[in-house]
């Protein structure tokens, strides 16, 4: 019930709103009030008249029926079914008696008259009628029924509610053309004096005070639209000699806005092009062992074969030496096959990620797999370190996307973390979970449980040039680029949560199909 009237309020409100007039307003807003109350006075004054009257007749009613009772005693005594039925008949003279009824003392009915009663409730009076020859009146003979109605009070509440109708319809019609007339004289003609005055203010050249004929609100208003007209012809010269400083001093933050885009974007690939540099070096390294460790067999197995030549040229040359060669040539060959194919490993995922992060082409590939080979790529940097890093993520997790944002994305989380989380010394535990999510979206969450980030550096932690290692060759930029890449190159979103002490979680989301539309973070970082 409170949510219809609240509804029903609003629509209200909604026809006021787009009435044009005050005029309007002033009427449909005083005159359903005005009916409101005169129909609640109507009403409470009719359904108070109409209990008084029902009393009223309640108690003429039962005046009829002791007087009758009274009259009845001889002939129901002399059972005289004649003259009981022709005051049974008499009382229906009375309008708001509809039935008469006499009955002895074994109920049986010994006189009845009655007629078709009026609209409206019905009530039943029994009255006892007693014995005219005992003394005190105490035995009874029988009873009278009388039966009545309210249809003739109704009738008249009735013709009392139409001739209050009518008198509200007419203190309606007089009170609204009042009250036009009130709203005219006082309100209408001093506003649309206004609205005009404000109209010709719109032409700087027609902007004239408007002439105050009165003290009340209205009045009031005017000569504080006046005083704003005198402010406004104050300012004008002032915004004008202004406009002139603004312009250059918009030139010039454009110029150094331009300025700062330019050197954004160089720090930006000099982030990426020193990431890359670095993978470069520890890859070189790490390939150093397995090509060494093949040349060493390929030259033992050189200077073996020399000496077989020997022998065999001057026929010195026996069966156990020559069963030796052949074990120790299979040896060889076993370790150039195992260290060239783990440096073929290296490369080949070298190339890859090289490949992917000096160039923003999109294709198809596990993310899964992926992930793994750029921390293959990673596994000289994080040699250097005490600390394990986890892939999990169960089965493929195919994506069509772009792979270069995405290594630049895990490069940068790793080494974020090495630096930040553990520093130098520290141990632990980087952990990177892959998995499909529903609505075509893939999540990249990655874990470590370092020293956490405070709180009060929580909320800039992707803002660009924000760094804690200033002094320690941070640039600031890395977690930027980390935002800008998932959120624009990938079209996804990148959270952070974090604890100290605790650790740190980041959690990329994007969709497994990048969007079309996307272009690279890096070239949208000053955008």
């Amino acid at each position: 019930m409170l949510e219809g009237g609240a509804g029903r309020l609003e629509r209200y409100a909604g026809v006021l709103n787009r009435m044009r007039t005050s005029r309007g307003k002033f009427v449909v807003v005083i005159v359903p009030m005005i009916i409101a109350c005169t129909l609640l006075t109507s009403i409470a004054s009719a359904m108070i008249g109409l209990n008084d009257l029902r009393d009223k007749l309640a108690q003429e009613m039962e005046n009829v029926a002791r007087t009758q009772a009274l009259a009845l005693r001889i002939p129901v005594w002399n059972y005289e079914s004649q003259t009981l039925q022709s005051i049974a008949e008499a009382m229906l003279t009375n309008p708001a008696v509809s039935a008469a009824e006499v009955r002895d003392n074994f109920r049986s009915v010994i006189a009845k008259a009655e007629r078709r009663a009026r609209a409206g409730a019905t009530w039943t009076i029994v009255t006892p009628i007693q014995s005219p020859a005992v003394a005190g009146g105490e035995e009874l003979i029988g009873d009278l029924v009388l039966v009545y109605n309210d249809g003739l009070i109704r009738n008249e509440v009735s013709n009392r509610l139409w001739r209050d109708a009518l008198l509200l319809l007419l203190l309606v019609v007089t009170i609204s053309a009042s009250a036009i007339a009130a709203h005219l004289l006082t309100i209408g003609r001093p506003l649309d004096r206004f609205l005009r005055a404000i109209h010709r203010a719109e032409d700087p050249r027609l902007r004239q005070p408007v002439p105050v004929t009165s003290q009340d609100e209205i009045g009031r208003i005017m000569a504080g639209y006046n005083r704003l007209l005198a402010k406004l012809a104050a300012e004008e010269n002032e915004r004008t000699r202004a406009a002139d400083e603004l312009r250059a001093a918009r030139d010039r933050a454009e110029k150094a806005l331009a300025d700062l885009r330019t050197t954004q974007r160089s720090l930006i690939e000099a982030e990426k092009m020193a990431s890359l540099g670095q993978m470069v070096a520890g890859v070189a390294h790490e390939i150093n062992t397995p090509v060494g460790i093949a040349l060493t067999a390929a030259s033992h197995l050189a200077d073996e074969t020399r000496h077989l030549r020997t022998a065999m040229d001057d026929g010195s040359l026996r069966k156990s030496q020559l069963a030796d060669y052949v074990e120790t040539a299979a040896d060889a060959a076993r370790l150039l096959m195992s260290n060239m194919h783990r440096a073929s490993e290296l490369i080949q995922s070298f190339k890859q990620v090289a490949v992917d992060r000096s160039s923003d082409e999109r294709r198809g590939f596990d993310l899964r797999a992926y992930v793994d080979e750029v921390i293959l790529s990673l596994g000289p940097r994080l040699k250097r370190t005490r600390n394990q890093v986890l892939v999990r993520g169960e089965g493929s997790v195919m994506v069509d996307s772009y792979p270069g944002p995405i290594a630049q994305l895990v490069t940068n989380l790793v080494i974020n973390a090495l630096v930040h989380a553990f520093g130098d010394d520290g141990a632990g535990t980087l952990a990177i979970d892959v998995a499909a999510l529903p609505d075509g979206l893939v999540e990249l969450r990655f874990q470590d449980d370092g020293r956490g980030i405070p709180a009060e550096n929580l909320d800039r932690i992707f803002e660009p040039f924000f760094t804690t290692k200033r002094g320690a060759g941070g640039s600031g930029l890395g977690m930027h680029i980390c935002f800008n890449l998932v959120t624009r190159t990938l079209g996804g979103t990148l959270t952070v949560e974090s604890r100290v002490g605790e650790g740190t979680t980041f959690t990329a989301r994007f969709p497994a199909i990048a969007p079309a539309q996307s272009a690279p973070a890096e070239a949208e970082t000053a955008a």
